[in-house]
């Protein structure tokens, strides 16, 4: 991971949960001086504090918990966007750094982030646009959702035209749940959709990347947390499990509803 200098950084008086700080700015480097003290409120309240020896704690229990189950752990950055804890994450053993809309991934992405799974649909060509920048990276992975054969047809559009590839992860919702595959029928609409873009461009490139041979890299289901299993997530690992051609090496993310 590529760690950015955040000592050249400034705070300014309109940062949230800080104290009095003279003038227009103060340099990062130059925060100590200003002597805050938090029990003598000399910071606008409430502020959140961090314990090292907690945060030391918790990143190894939980790479620890993940390890026993044999799963990978994107931990969620949005709740913090703090690319100092994004690296500490990291470097205790998580896989990638989760967000969930395209400037989150920019933002972590100057931070040093290499690997994203945005928990969300990627949509509007500014977005679209924005990660395709990043793609340029040839080390920078990046993995989103889709849900609906609309948003797998907006993807290949727009990717197919700038020339880049883009990895996506199926969603299974839960019935009456805000997002994801609802029934059958929605998901076979999105894998026709999926294998559409795989017979139009394999013969020129891979425009939506599969690991069989597909339009899908890494393609995924993911589950929304705390719902009864549909009958699509259920026929959906059995077409995996059967072989299917778009579906080969679909795997589970799971997480908590939005």
């Amino acid at each position: 991971m590529k760690v950015t200098n955040y000592q050249s950084a400034t705070i300014d008086p309109f940062g949230k949960g800080l104290g009095m700080v003279p003038g227009v700015s103060v340099h990062l480097v130059d925060a100590a001086r200003l002597e805050w003290n938090l029990l003598d409120e000399d910071v606008s309240l409430p502020a959140a504090v961090l314990y090292a020896d907690r945060i030391e704690h918790n990143l190894k229990w939980m790479q620890a918990f993940v390890a026993e189950y044999g799963v990978k752990l994107a931990p969620h950055g949005k709740t913090t966007m703090a690319p100092q804890l994004f690296r500490r994450q990291l470097e205790a053993g998580a896989w990638g750094i989760t967000l969930a809309t395209a400037h989150q991934v920019r933002a972590a992405y100057r931070g040093g982030v290499q690997r994203v799974l945005m928990a969300n649909q990627l949509v509007g060509k500014r977005n679209m646009g924005m990660i395709a920048e990043l793609l340029s990276d040839p080390n920078f992975e990046f993995h989103c959702l889709v849900d609906s054969a609309d948003n797998v047809d907006q993807l290949g559009t727009f990717f197919s035209d700038v020339n880049k590839q883009i990895n996506v992860l199926l969603e299974l919702g839960v019935e009456g749940g805000r997002t994801g595959i609802r029934d059958d029928a929605q998901r076979d609409a999105v894998l026709a959709a999926i294998a559409r873009w795989r017979d139009r461009e394999a013969y020129r490139r891979r425009v939506i990347r599969g690991r069989a041979a597909g339009r899908i890299e890494g393609a995924g289901v993911s589950a929304e947390r705390g719902g009864r299993d549909t009958r699509a997530g259920r026929r959906g690992q059995d077409r995996t499990q059967a072989g299917d051609p778009v579906g080969r090496g679909i795997g589970v993310v799971r997480r908590g509803r939005r």
